[in-house]
């Protein structure tokens, strides 16, 4: 098995998901409206979110789930949706754009995001009836932090950080430990079928496969080992045959 670094980050194994379902209609809004979020303390969503306002909507949204666990902003929301935008918004980041801030400590900062995104994955779990409520928004988040894992990488394989790493020593990139990190604890998260509905699923393959594309070329022989038992595995529990072809393709090309 590679060497991949302890912490999984934002999909940390602590916080896996073991629910049988998934419950929440998109006919079904029981979120608040943007004025009783900013009543509760929200930060303005119309504006970009530094690291205090992300605390602070954490605190926040922890407060009201202790109260009503279904009041939470959810994905397209016509009440909360822009709340839910600006919680897995890059256009945060703003860091990513100022050339007066060395790459190390870019990459410092968008692991505060992976961060937030572990904080977001345990605030949208929510098992009713032993079926999970927040899917469609749990979907999001893991793939808002698979987004950030290869905003990483590309920070990582700027030519001017080719030294950064010495590859003599026999271990993994450590950028790159993330990366594997949360990608093989995103394909055993998509095993346990039953926690996604279809359409979460069918977003989730897509994007699975172009990332393991885009990033084939710099995995050793030892990650593609790793990485084909990972897949059989979703090939084995796929909740479609449309799913299983597409994994069992994406296995054929490693």
């Amino acid at each position: 098995m590679i060497k991949i670094l302890s912490r999984a980050l934002f999909f940390s194994a602590a916080i896996i998901l073991t629910v049988s379902g998934c419950k929440q209609d998109l006919g079904e809004d029981n979120s608040l409206t943007l004025g009783e979020y900013r009543k509760s303390g929200m930060p303005d969503p119309d504006k970009t979110w530094h690291s205090h306002d992300f605390s602070l909507a954490n605190a926040v949204l922890e407060d009201i789930k202790s109260k009503n666990p279904k009041q939470l902003p959810i994905k397209e929301s016509a009440k909360s949706g822009l709340v839910f935008k600006r919680m897995l918004s890059v256009e945060n980041m703003i860091f990513l754009h100022d050339p007066s801030i060395p790459d190390g400590q870019k990459l410092s900062q968008a692991e505060y995001y992976l961060r937030v995104c572990e904080n977001w994955i345990r605030l949208y779990t929510l098992e009713e009836e032993g079926e999970q409520y927040y899917h469609r928004e749990l979907t999001d988040v893991y793939l808002f932090g698979l987004e950030i894992t290869h905003i990483m990488l590309e920070i990582n394989e700027r030519p001017q950080n080719s030294d950064r790493f010495d590859e003599s020593v026999n271990e993994i990139d450590p950028i790159q430990s993330i990366y594997l990190s949360g990608l093989f604890n995103l394909l055993r998260e998509q095993s346990n079928a039953s926690q996604f509905a279809e359409e979460d699923h069918e977003i989730l393959t897509g994007q699975i496969i172009q990332s393991i594309t885009q990033n084939r070329s710099w995995m050793d022989d030892a990650m593609l080992g790793d990485l084909k038992q990972a897949l059989q595995m979703n090939v084995e529990n796929a909740s479609s045959n449309d799913i299983k072809a597409k994994y069992q393709e994406l296995l054929a090309s490693l």
